[in-house]
């Protein structure tokens, strides 16, 4: 503990620096009220010994001083004129004790020792009320993951028949009850720390939350409920050690997740329930696992849009490299005013740029040239190929993007076998000639709760907006003007690249970012 001691006599600092070391604390001394508060600015003690009587600042108007930079700081007077007017003055000012001078060194010890029991007392009872507060959360969600799990094992099993993935279903929630058990307070702590009538949260008005449409949307729901639940689990776990198992649970419900959607998309197809998910409609072929995407491992977090026109005078090389040295995960060309040749002449050089610094290339709009240049695939408007036809085009392994406005075409999108959806423009944008009117953050948390694949926000983004926009649910941001519309492009993007890391920071890679909730394999950071 530091304790400061304050007096103009010498020889009754030296006394008190002497017992107060004895007792294994550090003493600070200070000679007049000006110099004590330099002091506690400094230090911040968590005791004074402080005479009422000295030159410069008196004792009583220095206490008020030291109470209002350091309110932690016990205070104990001292004098050898105390009054009842003094002593009622100084305890209303704060002070912790009042000392009458000449003083037994014994009594110094007891307030030393009253302080010290005090302040564990205080401790403890901080940390049971912690614990508490940890144990509920850590019940809730065990309660949640388990309960998501539950909805889903009944699933695959009186509707899928599926005996295979219940039994994983189910082994995995046997797992998680004995997980439970090794955690901080077990089941029964936990259990003891539940509040549910008092909930706050338990009257949240959803809508979502309220309607399923089909069991392909309930599994989905739930399957999100799991993995949100454990990912809370995870996170507070660190607090008190490694979360490997959990971690490793998390993994295992996105493989589980992956398979039975396959499963469910196929099932109901068959069953007609969903007739608008077959697959006539869109490929000409009842084979509906064309409709998936095929697992890849992108990280869409950081979509820099190439346009020149916006580079104050930069080719769509330069600001490709300098945009990935900022931090880039995807280029996308979209160079609206070049002719096919200077498209492809530019798209090879970005795209041998990209494949070296290990970044992903998207062209906009032209399935065709993406093909010619090697990208990684293409992004399309609402009114450019469809899904399908560019899918012939490009092939399997390519990348497709679609710009999506509402909840319908995100849904479309993602029915017809998009890997990706831009969403927007969130805010005032005027990087496009049809100045769409912006669709705001709400539509971002509508489509994160509905939609699977990955979503990238895009309009009008700047490095302030950032936080908002990945906490209302997007994977992954794209820019233009906030990255390309300053003198220098790679301090911008990394500007953007820094605003994500503080969202993602302790729960994803601070140098890649990989979708966690989509159609890929798990990555060591998610």
């Amino acid at each position: 503990m530091n304790i400061l001691v304050v007096d103009d006599q010498q020889n009754i600092c030296h006394l008190l620096e002497m017992v107060i070391k004895e007792m294994g604390h550090t003493v600070i001394t200070a000679h007049d009220g000006i110099e004590a508060i330099e002091k506690v600015s400094q230090v911040k003690p968590e005791l004074m010994f402080m005479d009422i009587r000295m030159p410069r600042l008196g004792g009583i108007e220095a206490l008020e001083k030291v109470k209002e930079i350091s309110k932690k700081t016990n205070v104990v007077m001292m004098s050898a004129y105390f009054s009842e007017e003094v002593i009622g003055e100084v305890r209303q000012k704060g002070a912790y004790f009042c000392l009458a001078k000449p003083f037994d060194m014994e009594v110094i010890k007891t307030i030393i020792q009253e302080l010290q029991e005090k302040e564990k007392e205080v401790a403890e009872e901080r940390e049971r009320e912690r614990d508490y507060l940890f144990y509920r959360l850590l019940d809730a969600n065990f309660n949640r993951a388990r309960e998501g799990l539950r909805v889903v094992e009944e699933t695959t099993r009186f509707i899928l028949n599926n005996f295979e993935l219940t039994n994983r279903l189910k082994n995995l929630r046997h797992e998680l009850s004995r997980l439970q058990e090794e955690m901080p307070g077990g089941y029964k702590d936990q259990l003891k720390s539940r509040q549910a009538y008092t909930d706050v949260g338990a009257d949240f008005p959803s809508e979502a939350k309220d309607t399923r449409r089909d069991y392909l949307h309930l599994v989905t729901a739930n399957f999100k409920r799991i993995q949100e639940a454990l990912r809370v689990i995870e996170e507070y776990i660190k607090l008190s050690g490694p979360a490997a198992k959990i971690k490793q649970m998390r993994f295992a419900v996105y493989s589980l997740e992956q398979e039975a959607v396959n499963y469910l998309e196929e099932f109901l197809v068959k069953i007609n329930i969903r007739p608008e998910m077959a697959a006539e409609k869109y490929l000409g072929s009842s084979n509906t696992a064309n409709l998936l995407p095929v697992k890849r491992n992108i990280d869409y977090s950081l979509c820099v849009i190439v346009d020149h026109r916006f580079a104050n005078g930069k080719s769509p090389l330069e600001i490709a490299r300098a945009a990935i040295s900022g931090g880039a995960s995807i280029i996308q060309l979209r160079e609206k005013k070049f002719t096919v040749r200077q498209l492809i002449k530019v798209g090879k050089e970005i795209a041998r740029l990209t494949a070296e610094a290990g970044v992903t290339f998207i062209i906009n709009d032209r399935a065709d040239v993406a093909l010619a240049v090697g990208a990684d695939g293409v992004h399309l408007g609402q009114e450019d190929l469809k899904i399908d036809v560019a899918r012939q085009i490009l092939g399997p392994e390519k990348i497709i993007g679609v710009s999506t406005h509402n909840l319908e075409h995100a849904l479309e999108a993602q029915l017809q076998g998009a890997d990706y959806i831009g969403v927007g423009p969130l805010f005032e944008n005027h990087s496009k000639d049809n100045g769409s009117m912006p669709v705001g953050l709400e539509l971002v948390k509508q489509i994160a709760e509905e939609v699977r694949i990955p979503k990238m926000a895009i309009g009008g983004i700047k490095a302030h907006h950032v936080q908002e926009v990945i906490k209302a649910g997007a994977d992954g941001i794209a820019v233009i003007k906030a990255a390309l519309n300053t003198p220098d492009i790679t301090a911008s993007t990394a500007a953007l690249r820094v605003e994500l890391e503080k969202v993602y920071l302790n729960s994803l890679s601070s140098k890649k970012y990989k979708n966690s909730i989509t159609f890929q394999q798990p990555v060591a950071n998610q």
